[in-house]
């Protein structure tokens, strides 16, 4: 499952990143690390940005980059 598969209020567990490793360095500086837990907020229609919640902070990203997150569904 990747982070675009959540709904909104979901929380999930980052696993790893797919990718280029160019990609994985941007979502490391970002804030994006493995075991995170993070929440998705908002998404928008037709592949467009999504925001999500990491470390209190809110991040919005790229539809493209969050499809690169691997992520376990928090039950």
């Amino acid at each position: 499952m990747f982070l675009t598969d959540l709904e909104p209020s979901q929380i999930g567990r980052i696993v790893c990143f797919k990718g280029s490793d160019e990609s994985q360095v941007r979502l490391t500086e970002m804030g994006f690390k493995p075991e995170q837990k993070v929440r998705l907020i908002r998404k928008m229609a037709f592949n467009g940005p999504i925001q999500v919640r990491v470390r209190n902070c809110t991040i919005s990203m790229r539809f493209e980059d969050a499809a690169c997150i691997h992520i376990e569904l928090n039950e």
